[in-house]
């Protein structure tokens, strides 16, 4: 069977098959959080389940299958638990063998945010974000040759663009940008990358950047975006554990990563001139769920 894993649904199902979405009586589960057609108006538990664990789908949970997985068969799908088993497989071996995330990179959505790959016409959005001084002082600038990603005109923003997709051509790191499906504006970016074998802790380690506009430095909005890039990152970029920076000033990104389950780490981070670098948590992939399963 195959699966699109760009359109599948919490219960393994796509829209564009759905009766409700083809009569235009929905708008489609990914859209509305949930909360569609009159039957499910105070949203699908299921939906409401899968994000509560950090699963694209129930064949990703940890706790598959649980009592309210077959609620799905009692909608009208008698193979529930074989198709999400399938899926679930299909989805491990594109995410961490046979998909290379600087040939094909894929996009992550829920109902409140799409990230996908940065593209050229992001610039003016990603504008309001790089020239917002007070989003500035939490911005990953480490081991970036100086640059503190304050940018204020639109052709320092496309010189940005341009290395980021030069970047991403020479297998360097991927930069996405944080889409808000509420009004289709990009308030920010994620940047992702291994650091491959170095001298310090932080030997093939995952790093991850998160560059948020300062209206978007909130809790809720950081473990959003955390639940959707962490759990398939660590087979995209090929690591066990993956760190990022929060500066102490950073109140709600540090409520938001001790949540997610990162720790704060005193090892310092080693850039390619000697310099140290401070104020980093971490997370392994073993963590991402109270079992210790890995949730993709």
């Amino acid at each position: 069977m195959k699966f699109d894993f760009d359109k599948i649904t919490p219960c393994g199902g796509n829209c564009s098959d759905c009766k409700y979405f083809m009569n235009s009586e929905c708008k489609g589960c990914l859209t509305t959080s949930g909360k569609c057609v009159k039957m499910w108006e105070n949203g699908c538990v299921i939906y409401d389940c899968c994000q509560k664990h950090n699963a694209k789908f129930c064949g990703l949970c940890g706790e598959f299958p649980c009592g309210d997985f077959f609620r799905i068969t009692e909608w009208g799908d008698k193979d529930a638990l074989r198709h999400h088993r399938e899926a679930a497989e299909k989805y491990r071996e594109r995410i961490n063998g046979t998909m290379n995330v600087y040939e094909s990179c894929p996009k992550f959505e829920n109902g409140d945010f799409l990230i996908r790959r940065t593209e050229k016409s992001d610039r003016d959005d990603l504008l309001k974000v790089y020239s917002d001084i007070k989003a500035v002082p939490f911005f990953n600038g480490d081991n970036c040759h100086g640059d503190d990603f304050h940018y204020t005109t639109s052709e320092r923003m496309e010189q940005a663009l341009d290395f980021w997709e030069q970047s991403y051509r020479g297998g360097w790191f991927v930069r996405f940008s944080v889409i808000n499906k509420a009004d289709n504006t990009v308030v920010g970016t994620v940047e992702l990358f291994n650091r491959g074998v170095t001298e310090d802790f932080y030997s093939g380690y995952g790093i991850l950047r998160l560059d948020l506009r300062s209206d978007y430095e909130k809790e809720s909005v950081i473990l959003n975006i955390l639940s959707l890039i962490i759990p398939p990152a660590y087979g995209l970029f090929g690591c066990e554990s993956i760190a990022t920076k929060a500066v102490k000033e950073a109140v709600e990104r540090i409520s938001a990563l001790e949540k997610y389950g990162f720790k704060k780490n005193d090892n310092k981070l080693i850039g390619e001139d000697g310099t140290e670098y401070s104020d980093y948590f971490s997370i392994s992939q073993a963590v991402n769920d109270g079992s210790g399963k890995v949730l993709l």
